[in-house]
């Protein structure tokens, strides 16, 4: 993968976790007697998958990052 697909990535999936954390704290805090609009448990089981997603990402852009040789 090119380093600007790498940091377009990175961006993505920042986002998406940016967005799964606001619908789980929307389907958390429902009315008494109501029903959530989403699933809380797979919407946080999607955080889980993306946020290991991301963390590897964020490791091989360090990796990247370290190993590019300075002048």
């Amino acid at each position: 993968m090119k380093l600007g697909e790498a940091l377009s990535l990175r961006a993505r999936q920042a986002q998406k976790l940016d967005d799964l954390r606001g619908r789980i704290r929307a389907n958390a805090m429902t009315q008494e007697g109501e029903e959530p609009a989403e699933d809380a448990n797979a919407l946080i089981e999607e955080f889980e998958v993306t946020s290991g997603e991301h963390a590897q990402l964020l490791g091989q852009l360090a990796r990247t990052n370290a190993s590019v040789a300075t002048t």
